[in-house]
Protein backbone atom coordinates (compact mmCIF):
# COMPACT_ATOMS: atom_id res chain seq x y z
CA UNK A 1 0.00 0.00 0.00
CA UNK A 2 3.11 2.06 0.17
CA UNK A 3 4.99 4.46 2.70
CA UNK A 4 5.69 8.23 3.44
CA UNK A 5 9.69 8.19 4.17
CA UNK A 6 12.52 10.19 4.31
CA UNK A 7 16.25 10.18 3.47
CA UNK A 8 19.36 12.67 3.54
CA UNK A 9 20.46 13.35 0.49
CA UNK A 10 23.64 11.49 1.28
CA UNK A 11 21.72 8.01 1.79
CA UNK A 12 22.02 7.92 5.27
CA UNK A 13 19.07 8.49 8.18
CA UNK A 14 16.40 6.43 6.28
CA UNK A 15 12.96 7.18 8.59
CA UNK A 16 10.02 6.07 7.49
CA UNK A 17 7.40 8.67 8.44
CA UNK A 18 3.91 6.79 7.81
CA UNK A 19 2.74 3.58 6.37
CA UNK A 20 -0.55 3.74 4.48
CA UNK A 21 -3.84 1.45 5.09
CA UNK A 22 -7.02 1.11 3.37
CA UNK A 23 -8.33 3.87 6.26
CA UNK A 24 -5.60 6.32 5.77
CA UNK A 25 -5.30 6.05 2.00
CA UNK A 26 -2.96 3.82 -0.27
CA UNK A 27 -0.99 3.89 -3.48
CA UNK A 28 -0.09 7.42 -4.19
CA UNK A 29 0.67 8.17 -7.32
CA UNK A 30 2.15 11.70 -7.12
CA UNK A 31 4.57 13.58 -5.04
CA UNK A 32 4.53 15.47 -1.81
CA UNK A 33 4.47 19.14 -1.46
CA UNK A 34 5.69 21.22 1.90
CA UNK A 35 4.59 24.59 2.88
CA UNK A 36 7.15 24.86 5.62
CA UNK A 37 5.11 23.05 8.39
CA UNK A 38 3.06 20.01 6.54
CA UNK A 39 4.03 17.83 3.72
CA UNK A 40 0.87 17.68 1.60
CA UNK A 41 -0.17 14.78 -0.71
CA UNK A 42 -2.84 12.16 -2.32
CA UNK A 43 -3.51 8.70 -2.60
CA UNK A 44 -4.95 6.76 -5.87
CA UNK A 45 -6.93 4.58 -3.51
CA UNK A 46 -7.62 3.80 -0.01
CA UNK A 47 -9.78 6.19 2.44
CA UNK A 48 -13.75 5.81 3.44
CA UNK A 49 -14.43 4.45 -0.31
CA UNK A 50 -11.84 3.54 -1.28
CA UNK A 51 -11.25 6.21 -4.26
CA UNK A 52 -8.41 8.16 -2.83
CA UNK A 53 -7.37 10.99 -0.32
CA UNK A 54 -6.43 14.22 0.28
CA UNK A 55 -3.84 14.26 3.30
CA UNK A 56 -1.03 15.73 5.39
CA UNK A 57 1.75 14.89 7.68
CA UNK A 58 4.49 16.79 9.43
CA UNK A 59 8.26 16.23 8.56
CA UNK A 60 9.15 13.94 11.62
CA UNK A 61 5.48 11.74 11.33
CA UNK A 62 3.56 13.66 13.35
CA UNK A 63 0.20 14.94 12.93
CA UNK A 64 -1.36 13.00 9.85
CA UNK A 65 -4.27 14.36 8.58
CA UNK A 66 -6.83 13.54 5.95
CA UNK A 67 -8.19 16.61 4.68
CA UNK A 68 -11.02 14.71 2.43
CA UNK A 69 -11.91 11.51 1.18
CA UNK A 70 -12.56 11.60 -2.45
CA UNK A 71 -16.28 9.65 -2.89
CA UNK A 72 -16.67 9.94 -6.48
CA UNK A 73 -18.88 12.69 -6.77
CA UNK A 74 -16.49 14.94 -5.46
CA UNK A 75 -13.81 13.37 -7.47
CA UNK A 76 -11.69 10.07 -7.06
CA UNK A 77 -8.44 8.30 -8.26
CA UNK A 78 -5.61 11.10 -8.10
CA UNK A 79 -2.95 10.41 -9.84
CA UNK A 80 -0.95 13.71 -9.90
CA UNK A 81 0.48 16.35 -7.02
CA UNK A 82 -0.95 18.69 -5.49
CA UNK A 83 0.30 22.65 -6.30
CA UNK A 84 0.12 25.01 -3.54
CA UNK A 85 -1.08 28.59 -5.21
CA UNK A 86 -2.13 31.33 -2.44
CA UNK A 87 -4.18 30.15 0.42
CA UNK A 88 -5.48 27.06 -1.79
CA UNK A 89 -4.08 23.58 -2.36
CA UNK A 90 -5.04 22.82 -6.21
CA UNK A 91 -5.21 19.76 -7.85
CA UNK A 92 -6.98 17.27 -10.42
CA UNK A 93 -8.45 13.96 -10.30
CA UNK A 94 -9.22 11.29 -12.95
CA UNK A 95 -12.57 10.04 -12.24
CA UNK A 96 -15.17 11.39 -10.65
CA UNK A 97 -17.35 14.45 -10.82
CA UNK A 98 -20.26 15.40 -12.61
CA UNK A 99 -19.41 13.57 -15.31
CA UNK A 100 -17.24 10.75 -13.75
CA UNK A 101 -14.21 12.52 -16.14
CA UNK A 102 -12.37 13.67 -13.58
CA UNK A 103 -11.94 17.64 -12.54
CA UNK A 104 -10.26 20.59 -10.64
CA UNK A 105 -10.50 20.91 -7.29
CA UNK A 106 -9.52 23.41 -4.69
CA UNK A 107 -8.95 23.36 -0.69
CA UNK A 108 -7.63 24.89 2.21
CA UNK A 109 -4.85 23.31 4.04
CA UNK A 110 -6.62 22.88 7.12
CA UNK A 111 -9.44 20.61 5.21
CA UNK A 112 -11.61 23.42 4.53
CA UNK A 113 -13.05 25.54 1.08
CA UNK A 114 -13.44 22.49 -1.07
CA UNK A 115 -14.57 23.03 -3.78
CA UNK A 116 -14.94 22.15 -7.92
CA UNK A 117 -13.29 24.65 -9.92
CA UNK A 118 -14.31 22.23 -13.25
CA UNK A 119 -15.91 19.71 -14.31
CA UNK A 120 -13.89 17.93 -17.38
CA UNK A 121 -16.66 16.64 -19.92
CA UNK A 122 -16.55 14.84 -22.52
CA UNK A 123 -18.25 17.84 -24.52
CA UNK A 124 -16.36 21.17 -23.66
CA UNK A 125 -12.65 20.00 -21.73
CA UNK A 126 -10.12 17.26 -22.51
CA UNK A 127 -10.96 14.23 -20.21
CA UNK A 128 -9.09 11.57 -17.77
CA UNK A 129 -5.99 13.92 -16.38
CA UNK A 130 -3.25 11.72 -15.11
CA UNK A 131 -1.20 15.07 -14.15
CA UNK A 132 -0.14 17.80 -12.05
CA UNK A 133 -1.10 21.43 -12.50
CA UNK A 134 1.03 24.31 -12.25
CA UNK A 135 0.21 28.22 -12.09
CA UNK A 136 1.78 31.55 -13.24
CA UNK A 137 -0.17 33.12 -10.63
CA UNK A 138 -2.88 34.35 -12.19
CA UNK A 139 -3.95 30.66 -14.58
CA UNK A 140 -3.64 26.78 -13.61
CA UNK A 141 -1.93 25.14 -17.08
CA UNK A 142 -2.45 21.17 -17.13
CA UNK A 143 -2.90 18.40 -19.46
CA UNK A 144 -5.08 15.22 -20.07
CA UNK A 145 -4.72 12.26 -21.31
CA UNK A 146 -8.06 12.06 -23.60
CA UNK A 147 -10.68 13.77 -25.18
CA UNK A 148 -13.35 12.73 -27.22
CA UNK A 149 -13.04 12.03 -31.06
CA UNK A 150 -15.63 13.79 -33.78
CA UNK A 151 -15.95 16.61 -30.83
CA UNK A 152 -14.54 20.11 -32.26
CA UNK A 153 -16.11 22.28 -29.75
CA UNK A 154 -13.86 23.62 -26.49
CA UNK A 155 -11.58 20.64 -25.90
CA UNK A 156 -12.57 17.23 -27.54
CA UNK A 157 -11.10 17.88 -30.92
CA UNK A 158 -9.11 14.09 -30.66
CA UNK A 159 -8.83 11.39 -28.36
CA UNK A 160 -5.01 12.10 -27.65
CA UNK A 161 -5.28 14.52 -24.99
CA UNK A 162 -4.53 18.02 -24.63
CA UNK A 163 -3.15 20.95 -22.84
CA UNK A 164 -5.47 23.28 -21.46
CA UNK A 165 -5.31 26.52 -18.81
CA UNK A 166 -8.04 28.12 -16.89
CA UNK A 167 -8.21 30.86 -14.36
CA UNK A 168 -7.78 30.51 -10.35
CA UNK A 169 -11.55 31.48 -10.50
CA UNK A 170 -12.58 28.74 -12.79
CA UNK A 171 -12.90 30.90 -15.25
CA UNK A 172 -11.49 31.03 -18.86
CA UNK A 173 -10.39 27.60 -19.91
CA UNK A 174 -8.93 27.21 -23.05
CA UNK A 175 -7.65 24.24 -24.87
CA UNK A 176 -4.07 25.23 -26.11
CA UNK A 177 -3.38 22.20 -28.09
CA UNK A 178 -4.86 18.84 -29.44
CA UNK A 179 -3.04 15.90 -29.43
CA UNK A 180 -4.53 14.77 -32.29
CA UNK A 181 -2.05 13.39 -34.60
CA UNK A 182 -0.19 10.34 -33.53
CA UNK A 183 3.03 10.99 -35.71
CA UNK A 184 3.25 14.60 -35.88
CA UNK A 185 2.06 15.68 -31.69
CA UNK A 186 2.50 12.88 -29.35
CA UNK A 187 -0.52 10.77 -27.88
CA UNK A 188 -2.02 10.88 -23.87
CA UNK A 189 0.33 13.45 -22.27
CA UNK A 190 0.95 12.81 -18.60
CA UNK A 191 3.47 14.58 -15.61
CA UNK A 192 2.98 18.25 -15.27
CA UNK A 193 4.66 21.36 -17.72
CA UNK A 194 7.22 23.34 -17.36
CA UNK A 195 7.51 27.08 -17.41
CA UNK A 196 10.60 28.99 -18.14
CA UNK A 197 8.56 32.29 -18.35
CA UNK A 198 8.32 32.10 -21.92
CA UNK A 199 7.10 28.49 -23.17
CA UNK A 200 5.57 25.45 -21.36
CA UNK A 201 7.59 22.33 -21.87
CA UNK A 202 6.19 18.63 -21.63
CA UNK A 203 6.42 15.02 -22.93
CA UNK A 204 3.68 12.56 -24.27
CA UNK A 205 4.99 8.99 -23.57
CA UNK A 206 3.66 7.38 -26.61
CA UNK A 207 3.32 8.79 -30.86
CA UNK A 208 5.97 11.06 -31.79
CA UNK A 209 7.64 10.34 -36.17
CA UNK A 210 9.27 6.53 -35.12
CA UNK A 211 5.79 5.21 -33.49
CA UNK A 212 4.73 2.47 -36.06
CA UNK A 213 1.67 1.75 -33.95
CA UNK A 214 -0.30 3.55 -31.32
CA UNK A 215 0.91 4.03 -28.13
CA UNK A 216 4.91 4.37 -29.88
CA UNK A 217 7.59 5.92 -27.98
CA UNK A 218 7.25 9.23 -26.56
CA UNK A 219 7.74 12.68 -28.05
CA UNK A 220 9.39 16.13 -26.52
CA UNK A 221 7.42 19.50 -26.93
CA UNK A 222 6.90 22.92 -26.20
CA UNK A 223 4.17 25.91 -26.66
CA UNK A 224 3.63 29.46 -25.87
CA UNK A 225 0.68 30.36 -23.02
CA UNK A 226 -1.23 31.55 -25.49
CA UNK A 227 -1.19 28.53 -27.90
CA UNK A 228 0.90 29.37 -30.18
CA UNK A 229 4.07 28.22 -31.17
CA UNK A 230 3.63 24.03 -30.58
CA UNK A 231 7.00 22.63 -31.51
CA UNK A 232 8.32 19.05 -31.09
CA UNK A 233 11.50 19.31 -29.52
CA UNK A 234 12.50 15.62 -29.95
CA UNK A 235 11.38 11.97 -31.09
CA UNK A 236 12.37 9.25 -29.36
CA UNK A 237 13.40 6.77 -30.77
CA UNK A 238 12.36 2.95 -32.14
CA UNK A 239 16.14 2.03 -31.92
CA UNK A 240 15.76 2.60 -28.26
CA UNK A 241 19.20 4.28 -27.78
CA UNK A 242 17.75 7.80 -26.47
CA UNK A 243 14.91 6.43 -24.26
CA UNK A 244 11.76 5.75 -24.80
CA UNK A 245 8.02 6.27 -23.21
CA UNK A 246 8.67 9.27 -20.40
CA UNK A 247 6.33 9.11 -17.90
CA UNK A 248 7.07 11.92 -16.02
CA UNK A 249 7.95 15.67 -15.75
CA UNK A 250 10.89 17.43 -16.91
CA UNK A 251 12.54 19.92 -15.09
CA UNK A 252 14.59 22.91 -16.40
CA UNK A 253 17.81 24.61 -15.15
CA UNK A 254 19.55 27.75 -17.38
CA UNK A 255 18.07 26.26 -20.14
CA UNK A 256 18.64 23.07 -20.31
CA UNK A 257 15.87 20.38 -19.62
CA UNK A 258 16.39 17.27 -18.07
CA UNK A 259 14.04 14.14 -18.16
CA UNK A 260 13.68 10.13 -18.23
CA UNK A 261 12.38 7.19 -20.17
CA UNK A 262 10.68 4.44 -18.43
CA UNK A 263 12.63 2.21 -21.20
CA UNK A 264 15.55 1.70 -23.90
CA UNK A 265 18.72 2.98 -23.59
CA UNK A 266 21.85 0.66 -24.59
CA UNK A 267 21.30 -1.54 -22.30
CA UNK A 268 20.37 -5.08 -23.24
CA UNK A 269 16.83 -4.59 -21.75
CA UNK A 270 16.27 -1.38 -22.34
CA UNK A 271 15.63 0.22 -18.95
CA UNK A 272 15.32 3.07 -19.14
CA UNK A 273 17.54 6.67 -19.53
CA UNK A 274 18.52 9.70 -17.44
CA UNK A 275 18.46 12.27 -20.76
CA UNK A 276 19.31 16.59 -20.83
CA UNK A 277 18.37 18.85 -24.16
CA UNK A 278 18.34 22.54 -24.32
CA UNK A 279 15.34 24.08 -24.96
CA UNK A 280 15.50 24.76 -28.73
CA UNK A 281 15.82 21.35 -29.03
CA UNK A 282 19.35 20.72 -29.98
CA UNK A 283 22.22 19.08 -27.87
CA UNK A 284 19.54 15.76 -26.80
CA UNK A 285 22.40 13.79 -24.76
CA UNK A 286 21.36 10.32 -22.57
CA UNK A 287 23.39 11.24 -19.80
CA UNK A 288 22.74 7.91 -17.78
CA UNK A 289 21.64 4.56 -18.83
CA UNK A 290 20.07 2.74 -16.03
CA UNK A 291 21.30 -0.81 -16.20
CA UNK A 292 21.70 -3.31 -13.22
CA UNK A 293 19.18 -5.21 -10.44
CA UNK A 294 22.13 -4.80 -8.32
CA UNK A 295 25.84 -3.46 -7.24
CA UNK A 296 27.34 -6.61 -9.68
CA UNK A 297 25.30 -4.86 -12.45
CA UNK A 298 25.36 -1.48 -12.12
CA UNK A 299 22.91 -1.01 -8.93
CA UNK A 300 21.83 1.99 -10.67
CA UNK A 301 17.73 0.60 -10.77
CA UNK A 302 15.39 0.38 -13.36
CA UNK A 303 12.23 1.86 -15.15
CA UNK A 304 12.01 5.24 -13.65
CA UNK A 305 8.15 6.12 -13.74
CA UNK A 306 8.28 9.54 -11.96
CA UNK A 307 9.88 12.81 -12.18
CA UNK A 308 13.37 14.71 -11.41
CA UNK A 309 13.99 16.99 -8.67
CA UNK A 310 16.97 19.06 -7.92
CA UNK A 311 18.61 20.97 -5.38
CA UNK A 312 20.32 23.59 -7.28
CA UNK A 313 23.49 20.87 -7.63
CA UNK A 314 22.30 17.23 -8.23
CA UNK A 315 19.31 15.51 -10.00
CA UNK A 316 17.19 13.08 -7.23
CA UNK A 317 14.72 10.66 -8.61
CA UNK A 318 13.55 6.97 -7.97
CA UNK A 319 13.17 3.84 -10.23
CA UNK A 320 10.44 1.43 -10.47
CA UNK A 321 12.72 -1.95 -10.28
CA UNK A 322 16.21 -2.98 -10.00
CA UNK A 323 18.81 -2.48 -6.89
CA UNK A 324 20.00 -4.91 -5.00
CA UNK A 325 16.38 -6.56 -4.43
CA UNK A 326 14.85 -5.56 -7.89
CA UNK A 327 12.23 -4.01 -6.31
CA UNK A 328 13.39 0.02 -7.00
CA UNK A 329 15.84 2.79 -5.79
CA UNK A 330 16.45 5.97 -4.28
CA UNK A 331 19.20 7.97 -6.73
CA UNK A 332 21.17 11.08 -6.89
CA UNK A 333 22.95 12.53 -10.29
CA UNK A 334 25.31 15.06 -10.82
CA UNK A 335 25.35 16.77 -14.52
CA UNK A 336 28.45 18.31 -15.35
CA UNK A 337 28.27 21.82 -15.31
CA UNK A 338 25.49 22.27 -13.30
CA UNK A 339 26.31 23.99 -10.44
CA UNK A 340 29.58 25.13 -9.43
CA UNK A 341 30.85 23.67 -6.41
CA UNK A 342 29.81 24.89 -3.33
CA UNK A 343 32.64 26.94 -1.45
CA UNK A 344 31.39 28.34 1.87
CA UNK A 345 33.22 25.66 3.84
CA UNK A 346 33.18 28.50 6.73
CA UNK A 347 29.80 30.35 6.68
CA UNK A 348 30.70 33.34 5.03
CA UNK A 349 27.42 33.68 2.87
CA UNK A 350 24.50 33.87 5.57
CA UNK A 351 20.59 33.98 4.20
CA UNK A 352 18.34 34.40 7.54
CA UNK A 353 15.68 34.49 8.62
CA UNK A 354 15.15 31.07 7.51
CA UNK A 355 12.40 30.05 7.66
CA UNK A 356 10.48 33.05 7.09
CA UNK A 357 7.48 34.46 5.91
CA UNK A 358 9.08 36.04 2.05
CA UNK A 359 11.45 38.00 3.32
CA UNK A 360 15.31 37.08 3.41
CA UNK A 361 18.42 38.75 3.82
CA UNK A 362 21.46 37.99 2.76
CA UNK A 363 25.30 39.23 3.69
CA UNK A 364 28.36 38.08 3.38
CA UNK A 365 31.42 38.82 5.75
CA UNK A 366 34.25 38.68 2.87
CA UNK A 367 32.78 38.18 -0.88
CA UNK A 368 31.43 40.89 -2.94
CA UNK A 369 27.37 39.24 -3.95
CA UNK A 370 26.37 39.83 -7.58
CA UNK A 371 23.41 37.89 -8.15
CA UNK A 372 20.73 35.40 -6.82
CA UNK A 373 18.77 33.09 -8.32
CA UNK A 374 15.76 31.37 -6.76
CA UNK A 375 14.63 28.14 -8.10
CA UNK A 376 11.89 25.87 -6.93
CA UNK A 377 11.41 22.03 -6.62
CA UNK A 378 11.72 21.63 -10.14
CA UNK A 379 14.37 23.12 -10.99
CA UNK A 380 12.76 26.40 -12.76
CA UNK A 381 14.04 29.50 -12.34
CA UNK A 382 11.36 31.85 -10.48
CA UNK A 383 13.17 35.29 -9.64
CA UNK A 384 16.53 36.50 -10.54
CA UNK A 385 18.22 39.62 -8.62
CA UNK A 386 21.08 41.61 -9.53
CA UNK A 387 23.03 42.51 -6.61
CA UNK A 388 26.29 44.57 -5.98
CA UNK A 389 27.05 44.89 -2.34
CA UNK A 390 27.62 42.49 0.16
CA UNK A 391 24.17 42.23 1.85
CA UNK A 392 20.36 42.79 0.44
CA UNK A 393 16.91 41.89 0.14
CA UNK A 394 15.04 38.93 -1.14
CA UNK A 395 11.39 39.29 -1.31
CA UNK A 396 9.54 36.01 -2.12
CA UNK A 397 6.32 37.63 -0.20
CA UNK A 398 4.50 36.96 -3.13
CA UNK A 399 5.66 33.38 -3.82
CA UNK A 400 3.89 30.27 -2.37
CA UNK A 401 4.57 28.90 0.70
CA UNK A 402 7.66 25.98 0.23
CA UNK A 403 11.07 25.39 -0.05
CA UNK A 404 13.06 27.33 -2.78
CA UNK A 405 16.90 26.92 -3.24
CA UNK A 406 18.79 30.16 -3.77
CA UNK A 407 21.88 30.31 -5.90
CA UNK A 408 23.98 33.09 -5.16
CA UNK A 409 26.62 34.27 -7.04
CA UNK A 410 30.05 36.26 -5.77
CA UNK A 411 33.35 36.24 -7.70
CA UNK A 412 34.54 33.63 -6.44
CA UNK A 413 32.02 31.12 -7.44
CA UNK A 414 28.23 30.06 -6.44
CA UNK A 415 26.90 28.93 -3.10
CA UNK A 416 23.75 27.08 -3.42
CA UNK A 417 21.55 27.60 0.19
CA UNK A 418 17.99 25.77 0.70
CA UNK A 419 15.22 28.95 1.82
CA UNK A 420 11.70 27.91 3.21
CA UNK A 421 8.78 30.24 2.79
CA UNK A 422 6.66 29.90 5.74
CA UNK A 423 3.49 32.52 6.29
Amino acid sequence: MGVIFKIKVDGTSYMKLLDFDSIKGSSPRGSLIFDGTFLYGMTLTGGSHNLGVIFKIKPDGSGYSKLIDFTGPNGSNPFGSIVLEGTYLWGMTKLGGANNRGLIFKIKSDGTGYSQIINFTSLTTGILSEGTLISDGTFLYGMTTGSVTGDTSGGGGMSGGEIFKIKLDGTNYSCLHHFGNVITDGVSPCGALTYDGTFLYGMTPTGGINDTTFGGVGTIFKIQTDGTGYTKLHDFSNSNLDGSYPNGSLISYEGILFGMTNTGGWSSCGFGTLFEINTDGTGFEVLLNFSGLNAGSGGDGKNPAGSLISDGTSLFGMTSGGGTNNLGTIFKFHPTGMSVAEFDKENTINVYPNPSKGNFQISSAKKQILSSDIYNLLGEKIVQFEINNSTSEIDLSDKPNGIYFIKIKTEEGVVSKKIIVNR
